[in-house]
């Protein structure tokens, strides 16, 4: 009877130990797996920290680059271009002469004057004139003129080159008249605007200038 109390006894001894032993079994696999799920999350972390590296670098190349660049920047930039070619010509006047007075005046050139798209009229530039003035026999007085003429068609311009001779010899003799008085002040100015236009018309009707245009007008 004691043989086998001993006997169900050392059962229950093996028993516990291979539950023991199955037990630390067991926890080592759940060790095992636990570190594995650690080593893989480590790798999604710094796989995705070299990736914003990457993305980071790339998207500050393309700024300095100029891809990225702010519209606002781009507006400003754009604007001081348009600012800056509007301020190329400082001398420019108002009225119907705005399109001809581009030109620099110490560079006169003769001939018709190129405009801008979409004008309605044309210019043309008549040769300087340096005439002297009636003085009744006393000290020299002279008059240096530059003239554009403002007109509507080509045919205008036509009429304007092959009159030209006729042209100079009108105002010339017309300008020897004249008495420095006669061309000072507003009204002078305008009385021989007026004399110029009727003999230009004169000269190359049917055709018709529209208007003449002082450029320059020193009286000495």
């Amino acid at each position: 009877m004691a043989k086998d109390k001993d006997s169900v006894e050392d059962e229950k001894d093996k028993d516990a130990e291979k539950e023991g032993e199955e037990g630390q079994e067991e926890g080592g696999e759940e060790k095992a797996a636990a570190e594995k799920k650690h080593k893989k999350k480590r790798k999604i972390i710094i796989a995705a920290a070299i990736a914003l590296v990457l993305i980071a670098a790339i998207g500050g190349g393309l700024y300095f680059s100029g891809i990225f660049s702010s519209p606002s920047k781009t507006e400003a930039t754009t604007k001081k271009v348009k600012k800056k070619k509007g301020a190329e010509d400082p001398h420019g006047t108002t009225g119907s002469s705005v399109k001809s007075v581009k030109q620099n005046l110490n560079d006169w050139v003769p001939g018709p004057v190129p405009g801008h798209e979409g004008d309605d009229v044309q210019y043309y530039n008549l040769p300087e004139f340096l005439v002297n003035l009636n003085t009744g026999g006393k000290q020299t007085s002279y008059i240096k003129m530059k003239v554009t003429l403002e007109v509507q068609t080509d045919g205008d311009i036509d009429a304007i080159d092959s009159r030209m001779p006729r042209i100079t010899d009108s105002f010339n003799t017309y300008l020897r008249e004249l008495r420095a008085g006669d061309v000072t002040g507003s009204a002078g100015l305008y009385r021989l605007r007026e004399e110029l236009l009727l003999r230009i018309n004169r000269t190359i009707y049917p055709n018709k200038a529209n208007d003449v245009l002082f450029r320059e007008i020193i009286i000495q």
